[in-house]
C-alpha cells in the first residue's frame, strides 16, 4: 500500500491569537472597568461620548485599538481563507492583512490631520474622529465572540463566517448612524468638509489599501 502525504494546516497560532486578544480586553478592564462597560454599551447609548469627550489616545485605547484589529485581521483572514470571496485564489498571510491595516490607519489618520490643518477645523475633526474610533472599538467587543463560535464550533461552513461578516457590517452601519444623527447640525454647517471628510478618510485609504494589497 502506498503511503499518502498527510496535508496539515496548523492552525495553533489562531487559538493563541484569540487568547492574547482577550487578555489585551482584561487589560482594558483592569485600567478602567467601567470605561469598558460604557463602550459595551456605545451601540444603544451615548453615554461613552458624553463621559470621555475626545479623549482618544490613553493606554485604555490603545489596548482595545490593538485588540480590535487583531480581531477584524482574524476575520478577514478566515473570511479569505475559506473563499468566501471568490475571486482571491490564494491564501492571503495573516501578517499581510495586518501591514494593510496599518496602512489603512497611517493614511487615514495622516490624511484626517492634514484635512483639520488645511481647512481649520481641527476641533471637529478631533471629535468626528473620536466618534468613530469609538464605535469601532465597541464594534469589535462584539466580534470577538462570534468569531470564536465560528472558528470553533462552525469550522468548516463559511455559512457563519458570512453571518458574522454581516453582523459585523451591521454594527458599522449603526456606528455611522449615530456619528450622523450626534453632528446632524455639524454637518449640514460643514456639509463640504463632511463630504470631502467622507471620501478622503473613508473611501481613499481603502482604495489605496485594496490596490496594494490585492
Amino acid at each position: 500500500m502506498e503511503a499518502l502525504e498527510r496535508i496539515t494546516n496548523n492552525q495553533d497560532w489562531i487559538t493563541l491569537l484569540l487568547l492574547g486578544v482577550l487578555f489585551l480586553i482584561v487589560s482594558a478592564s483592569l485600567i478602567d472597568n467601567e470605561r469598558l462597560k460604557q463602550l459595551f454599551a456605545l451601540p444603544f447609548n451615548s453615554y461613552y461620548l458624553v463621559g470621555y469627550p475626545t479623549e482618544n489616545w490613553k493606554p485604555f485605547s490603545l489596548v482595545l485599538f490593538l485588540a480590535g484589529n487583531l480581531t477584524l485581521g482574524l476575520l478577514i483572514y478566515l473570511l479569505l481563507s475559506n473563499q468566501v470571496f471568490t475571486e482571491v485564489k490564494t491564501p492571503v498571510p495573516f501578517g499581510k492583512i495586518l501591514l494593510l491595516m496599518l496602512l489603512y490607519w497611517g493614511v487615514k489618520f495622516s490624511t484626517g490631520k492634514f484635512i483639520a490643518f488645511i481647512f481649520e477645523i481641527k476641533n471637529i475633526q478631533s471629535k468626528w474622529s473620536f466618534v468613530k474610533t469609538s464605535y469601532f472599538l465597541s464594534s469589535n467587543l462584539y466580534l470577538l465572540p462570534l468569531l470564536i463560535f465560528s472558528f470553533y464550533l462552525f469550522r468548516n461552513k463559511s455559512s457563519f463566517l458570512e453571518i458574522t461578516a454581516t453582523l459585523y457590517a451591521l454594527l458599522l452601519i449603526i456606528r455611522y448612524y449615530h456619528f450622523i444623527n450626534q453632528y446632524k447640525r455639524e454637518i449640514t454647517t460643514y456639509f463640504f468638509y463632511f463630504i470631502l471628510y467622507l471620501c478622503a478618510l473613508e473611501i481613499a485609504p481603502l482604495l489605496i489599501v485594496l490596490k496594494i494589497g490585492f
